[in-house]
């Protein structure tokens, strides 16, 4: 009996390891199981970590009986905890928002905060925390009148479109402009030499450069010089309406046309809606808005996710970056739809050639025949209001495919983003450089009849829905009959859309001008002899012009009063020069002088004797 039962013990241990070796064979033989696969590695990143690397994800063997996931699953969205305040609020009263930080905008994303200031300019602006003014930027676009200030935790705020400085930053501001004897400058102010307290008044609160409305823009930006959400250090905004998700489209990732239409095949989907596609990869784009206290303003989106089957696949968050990203704005949105309707779908999914750091997951989702899949897209806001829409996706085979957008017509040269690529027609020639482009597209050059003020061909690039990430040069031969007259010559653009023309600029080179752009479209060229008009408004005590030129931009203004400089400022938005004649002119008779040169090197000379 005991050595039968030790014979069973023996046989027992056998049959064991025979079928632990046929397991270890099974698992070894099987090439293709069907098992979740991920298609593009996820960036898992922190905030103000901006040199991530690629998440590997490490899929096992199906387990006998439990059903497989066609979906990859990351953490659901976690929103930056609110910090103690370090600062003061900038302004005095309730701060509210007409821009939030990351707001999507042409070409880049928002920096910081936009503070309404009630419709009107000169409301005090405050320095957020003790330190020293380190960079002071005056110009007639941008954020026009700007102010940097350091503090000793080593963040910097910027207060943007400012009217003007105040105190000793105002006289320190007027000393520099009479040193360069300019308007516009850019000054690195040495440490130290201008002091601030926290709370004090450093500037009012005004509408200058490409401001479309009076605000204060305020920044908060690391010590690495990236910019952070400033509601991440416990600044006091009111947000009392939850984001809204308004519209989503679903793009069969399969199926792109980047190289003849830089979109892939998608179609518009509504809440509850139930689609059928056939197998393959797709992706989400939200349309979305929020709008905090009222709907006066259409504010951005910073904490957004996808779930599918109630698994989060993938999240976005949008809390710091460097402002060297902001033009991958465009692999974050459905550029073409934008280019095309104006409208901003955000894809929730990661683009290739988009190296942002605000995702995790790949957004994929794989739709199997006969599977149905419930798809749920939510956007949160910092006070815990969220906005959702579902709907769900039926894989079957025999479904119709999505179709893809667009008629422009690509062009037959292949061009990469890991090379520069060179576009050439009869009259002109587009230099693409490396790592511009994202994605190889096949693009080309073509030649119309000059129209209008036009004395070149029509050039157009016909691929002008493809995002550029660095400038392309544009190369436009310099007619024959215009050689004598090329230093007044131009290069211009044209939108087909608003069918209207801007100014681009231009140098001459040998016998073509050339200019470099980030958008490509249609140029041409155009002769430009005809001065500025300049027309009087004020002319004693203050001093005010009317500027208007039919086709450049002004390149340069100086007044002269009795023979000296004196500081004017130039309104772009207003087209207007004004200023004060300093105190130092005494009552009488003086002598005015104003010159205004346009981008062709045309000068308009006004002239009077004035008193004061």
């Amino acid at each position: 009996m005991k050595k039968g039962k030790q014979i069973g013990i023996i046989l027992l241990g056998v049959t064991l390891l025979l079928a632990l070796l046929y397991t270890c064979n099974k698992k070894q033989d099987t090439t293709a199981p069907e098992t979740p696969t991920v298609s593009d590695s996820s960036k898992v990143d922190k905030p103000n970590d901006q040199s991530s690397t690629a998440e590997e994800v490490e899929v096992e063997g199906e387990v006998e009986g439990e059903e497989e996931s066609s979906v990859e699953e990351v953490a659901p969205i976690k929103k930056g905890t609110k910090k103690q305040s370090y600062y003061v609020a900038p302004l005095d009263g309730p701060l509210l928002l007409s821009g939030t930080f990351g707001e999507l905008r042409n070409n880049h994303f928002h920096a910081g905060l936009d503070l309404r200031t009630g419709g009107v300019q000169g409301k005090n602006v405050m320095a957020a925390a003790e330190g020293y003014v380190s960079r002071i930027k005056v110009s007639g676009g941008g954020y026009g009148k700007a102010l940097y200030i350091q503090h000793p935790n080593g963040t910097t705020t910027v207060y943007g479109h400012l009217k003007q400085f105040s105190g000793a930053i105002q006289e320190a501001v007027i000393d520099k402009q009479y040193a360069l004897k300019k308007y516009e400058f850019d000054w690195y102010v040495p440490a130290g030499k201008l002091k601030v307290t926290k709370g004090q008044v450093v500037a009012l609160s005004g509408n200058t450069g490409g401001s479309g409305g009076p605000h204060l823009h305020f920044e908060v930006r690391d010590k690495r010089g990236n910019t952070v959400n400033p509601l991440l250090y416990g600044f006091d905004v009111q947000d009392n309406i939850p984001p809204f998700v308004k519209s989503a489209k679903l793009y069969h990732l399969d199926n792109a046309r980047y190289e003849s239409y830089g979109i892939f095949a998608n179609t518009p989907v509504k809440k509850d809606q139930t689609i059928s596609v056939p197998p393959g990869t797709y992706g989400v784009g939200v349309s979305w808005v929020d709008y905090f206290t009222d709907k006066l303003n259409r504010l951005g989106i910073n904490y957004a996710e996808i779930q599918v089957d109630g698994k989060t696949i993938f999240t976005q968050t949008i809390e710091d970056f460097a402002f060297a990203q902001g033009r991958y704005i465009n692999k974050h949105i459905d550029y073409w739809t934008f280019s095309e309707r104006g409208i901003r779908y955000v894809k929730m999914f990661k683009d290739q050639g988009n190296a942002l750091h605000f995702y995790k997951g790949s957004g994929k989702i794989e739709v199997k025949d006969e599977e149905r899949l419930e798809v749920e897209i939510i956007a949160h806001d910092y006070e815990g209001g969220e906005s959702k829409l579902k709907f769900y996706i039926n894989g079957d085979i025999k479904a119709a495919g999505l179709t893809n957008g667009g008629n422009d017509k690509p062009g037959s040269e292949k061009c990469s983003p890991n090379k520069s690529n060179t576009l050439r027609s009869a009259n002109a020639a587009v230099i693409i450089p490396k790592g511009a482009l994202y994605n190889v597209t096949y693009m080309g050059l073509t030649e119309s009849p000059a129209t209008g003020k036009a004395i070149s061909p029509m050039i157009r690039v016909n691929h002008a829905h493809v995002p550029l990430h660095k400038s392309a040069t544009i190369q436009i031969k310099i007619p024959e009959d215009y050689a004598s007259q090329k230093e007044k010559i131009v290069m211009m653009s044209y939108n087909r859309n608003s069918k209207s023309s801007s100014y681009e600029g231009g140098r001459v080179s040998g016998s073509y001008l050339v200019e470099t752009s980030k958008s490509l479209g249609m140029y041409y060229l155009t002769l430009d002899t005809v001065p500025p008009k300049i027309t009087p408004l004020s002319v004693n005590q203050f001093l005010s012009f009317r500027i208007s030129d039919l086709t450049s931009d002004i390149k340069s203004y100086d007044c002269y009063v009795d023979g000296s400089w004196v500081l004017l400022e130039y309104e772009p938005k207003a087209n207007k020069i004004f200023g004060y004649l300093p105190s130092s002119y005494e009552k009488g008779n003086h002598s005015l002088e104003l010159r205004v040169t346009d981008g062709a090197g045309n000068t308009a000379v006004y002239t009077k004797n004035i008193t004061i």
